[in-house]
């Protein structure tokens, strides 16, 4: 039986994007570490969206690709773009447009209702 806490990890890791999923785990893990893709949660159940968005990331060069003893890949943050990844991760609620919406429709609200 799952705990609490591991039921609201699991039910996120269900609800996020692989290509989200992914570079969350990679930065838990820390940007010198390397692991296999099938190592992260959610890779069994849907196998083929997560190595599409292996690739994509590789080709963003957001992650780092490497062949570990056995030759098979690894994968972690590239620590040259973790100001990009952590842009990746930001909520969509943190963009600095959205803020800005959100300013202009409070000034808005504000000298329509004072005038």
């Amino acid at each position: 039986m799952l705990r609490a806490d591991q039921r609201r990890t699991t039910q996120a890791i269900r609800d996020m994007s692989p290509r989200k999923t992914i570079l969350r785990e990679l930065t838990r893990a820390g940007p010198a570490t390397f692991m296999r893709p099938s190592q992260i949660p959610g890779f069994a159940s849907r196998a083929a969206g997560y190595r599409e968005a292996v690739n994509a990331l590789l080709k963003d060069q957001l992650i780092s690709g490497a062949r570990d003893e056995e030759g098979k890949l690894v994968v972690g943050v590239n620590g040259q773009n973790v100001s990009r990844v952590r842009k990746e991760l930001r909520p969509w609620f943190a963009t600095p447009i959205v803020w800005g919406a959100a300013l202009g429709l409070a000034v808005l609200a504000t000298v329509t209702l004072f005038v």
